[in-house]
């Protein structure tokens, strides 16, 4: 994702982490002590995991998507939902829009890695959050593990935690957790998306996700991993 006219996303990958409902619903317990009343998700995409968070904290959500094919998706996919009625979808990049809806929570899910400046993007989230507010971070972690997934789908780039934490600081955020997130993950994305180059299969993610998973959610929140396959920040205003 990109702040200026130009947006570039590689469908297949949405439609591949859509069969990771074990995986989201990990990411969300980090989340959920730091969730308010007033949710805003950027990067909404088709709308999984927006329609994980209306499910799991039953409030209604602001769905923003620079896309409109993908936002029309979104709109199919989650007009039968009871929430839907009280929540809005908006179609635009974050800093382009105007009057931003009341805002205490932002959800930032593999959005952070597809926007170029990334600097403006966290400078633009500060000022539109209420005071006492979180954004809620999720993005791919460790450079060298960059390979031909990351340039399929428009990545810029993959963090260090070091690197998010620095940039949500001088953003004006107070850091209230940083995490390595999916130890297991980094020898087999590295296999697969630097050594052999593969494409995401939606079956291979399906299967991590029914069977690996469930383990890592139990295991991972006992232990500080030293490195993961994806970095996890809460900052606070």
């Amino acid at each position: 994702m990109s702040t200026n006219d130009s947006f570039y996303y590689e469908g297949r990958d949405l439609e591949a982490m859509s069969f990771a409902p074990n995986y989201h619903e990990w990411i969300l317990d980090y989340y959920a002590p730091y969730v308010g009343d007033h949710l805003t998700e950027i990067g909404a995409g088709t709308g999984t995991f927006s329609e994980i968070v209306l499910n799991r904290f039953e409030k209604p959500l602001t769905m923003v998507e620079p896309s409109e094919s993908m936002l029309n998706q979104l709109k199919a996919r989650l007009s039968s939902h009871l929430l839907f009625s009280d929540s809005s979808v908006i179609q635009g990049f974050t800093t382009a829009l105007k009057d931003f809806p009341k805002t205490d929570t932002f959800f930032y899910v593999n959005v952070m890695e597809h926007i170029e400046n990334d600097v403006d993007e966290l400078k633009w989230m500060y000022n539109n959050l209420e005071n006492g507010g979180h954004v809620c971070l999720f993005s791919p972690a460790m450079p060298f593990l960059f390979g031909s997934h990351d340039e399929r789908v428009g990545h810029f780039r993959r963090y260090t935690k070091k690197e998010l934490i620095s940039k949500t600081e001088n953003a004006g955020f107070k850091v209230q957790k940083a995490i390595y997130f999916d130890l297991l993950g980094v020898p087999l994305w590295w296999i697969n998306f630097v050594l052999l180059k593969s494409a995401m299969k939606p079956g291979a993610v399906h299967l991590y996700d029914t069977l690996i998973v469930p383990i890592l959610r139990k295991l991972e929140p006992n232990a500080l991993l030293p490195f993961g396959k994806n970095v996890l920040v809460i900052g606070k205003k």
